[in-house]
């Protein structure tokens, strides 16, 4: 029934088609399926450097598994996913063919009453917010993805839920997999 109703009132059927009903089409089917559109491309280019102060860039993707996460604290599902992601993190940060980033524009005050309530593990990068939607491709929050060892974007989950106990099922049915399948290769 879902699919009729998006087929009636989708800009084709409303407008015949044309080059930019097809863009709008496009737009919305990217938005709603974005790894169908973004599999196989690589992180935009960056060098930012941590809390800690460890520097980070877009050419340490190359030969590793990268696991990529975008929030910030005044996003309920964000905030949802902390524990699974210190949880993932912490389940693979020994492995030399994995590494974790985490990007927020959330200011080192914010960042820092994050890592101590949730008691995080990883280290957090700060940028600006218009940084973090260009690296995440302008997909929202949270946004993960989960690079290649070509640095080339395998998958990509955008939103979530604000149910952390959801956000563990699904981060240990599909998130973990992915990764453990990619280290394999």
């Amino acid at each position: 029934m879902k699919n009729i109703l998006l087929l009636l009132f989708s800009p084709l059927f409303l407008f015949g088609q044309n080059e930019e009903n097809l863009k709008l089409e496009r737009m919305m089917d990217s938005a709603q399926n974005p790894i169908k559109y973004l599999k196989g491309e690589e992180s935009p280019s960056f060098v930012h450097s941590s809390l800690s102060g460890k520097q980070y860039s877009s050419s340490s993707f190359k030969g590793k598994i990268t696991f990529v996460n975008f929030w910030f604290s005044n996003c309920s599902p964000c905030i949802a996913e902390m524990k699974s992601l210190n949880e993932l993190y912490l389940q693979f940060k020994d492995n030399p063919d994995f590494q974790f980033l985490s990007f927020t524009f959330d200011n080192p005050q914010l960042i820092s009453k994050a890592i101590e309530k949730y008691n995080l593990s990883f280290d957090i990068i700060s940028i600006s917010d218009p940084e973090c939607r260009r690296l995440n491709f302008n997909k929202g929050f949270p946004t993960n993805i989960i690079y290649d060892r070509d640095g080339k974007i395998t998958f990509m989950k955008v939103g979530g839920q604000a149910n952390p106990e959801k956000v563990s099922e699904y981060f240990q049915s599909t998130v973990v997999p992915v990764i453990i399948e990619q280290l394999k290769k």
